[in-house]
This record gives C-alpha cells, sequence and structure tokens, in this order.
C-alpha cells in the first residue's frame, strides 16, 4: 500500500499503524491485511500486487 491522499490505519497481521501522504507499508503473500479510512476526508491508496519472485 502506497497513501496518495488522507491517512487510514492499515493492519498487516496482528499489527496497525497509521499511515499519511507519502507513507507506505507492505503485506507479505498469505498475510491477513487491511485498511480503514477513520476519518471524515478521502482516503487514496495505491495498491501494488507482484508474484513472489522466489
Amino acid at each position: 500500500y502506497f497513501v496518495l491522499e488522507g491517512s487510514g490505519t492499515f493492519q498487516v497481521g496482528t499489527e496497525s499503524q497509521i499511515l499519511e501522504e507519502g507513507q507506505g507499508t507492505m503485506a507479505p503473500a498469505g498475510e491477513e491485511h487491511g485498511v480503514v479510512n477513520h476519518t471524515k476526508q478521502r482516503l487514496r491508496v495505491l495498491v501494488f500486487m507482484a508474484p513472489n519472485p522466489g
């Protein structure tokens, strides 16, 4: 995930963090993940997916 606008709470596995514009995080394959917009502002997120190189 890469935040283009706004902020949100991102959960990867058992950890959660608040990310703002210009910040990002990664969710390894098979790991539970999600995002919640906890504000009244727009949250725009760029999501990249790619096959495991291994």
